[in-house]
């Protein structure tokens, strides 16, 4: 994160704008060398982040309503990945959460009472969030 009020950072995202700076790291055990930090300019679109789920545990069949930012309001233009099984469209959508069909096929999902965790992301305009762990029991 770069600390506000470097006068000259870049504020947007014009094509190029880019911001050199001289960084010193200084500890009780002395100065690092001068070492040259790039600022680029924020994304245009904010990586999207996943902060909890409900229910805190899943089912296959179930949905899941995942909590977070940086989704996007129009429910097509999120897709979320459950491990192996990617690019699954949401029921619904809001500046802070999706609603999610659990999917079919997901790894490790075989036989009743099944249960994994699997890796949960959400992708918005080509930004990828963190990997989420979350725990889905295969009830039928």
């Amino acid at each position: 994160m770069v600390p506000s009020g470097i006068p000259g950072a870049p504020t947007a995202n014009p094509l190029g704008q880019t911001k050199s700076v001289t960084v010193v790291v200084t500890t009780p055990d002395g100065v690092s060398p001068n070492a040259t930090l790039t600022i680029l300019p924020p994304l245009a679109n904010p990586l999207p982040v996943i902060t909890s789920f409900s229910p805190a545990q899943g089912t296959f069949p179930g949905t899941v309503t995942i909590s977070g930012t940086g989704f996007d309001l129009t429910a097509t233009n999120n897709a979320v990945n459950f491990d192996n099984v990617k690019n699954v469209a949401p029921s619904s959508a809001s500046a802070g959460t999706l609603t999610v069909t659990v999917p079919a096929g997901i790894n490790g999902l075989n036989n009743q009472f099944d249960s994994v965790t699997v890796p949960i992301s959400v992708k918005v305009a080509g930004q990828v969030s963190p990997n989420k762990g979350y725990k889905i029991t295969k009830m039928t």
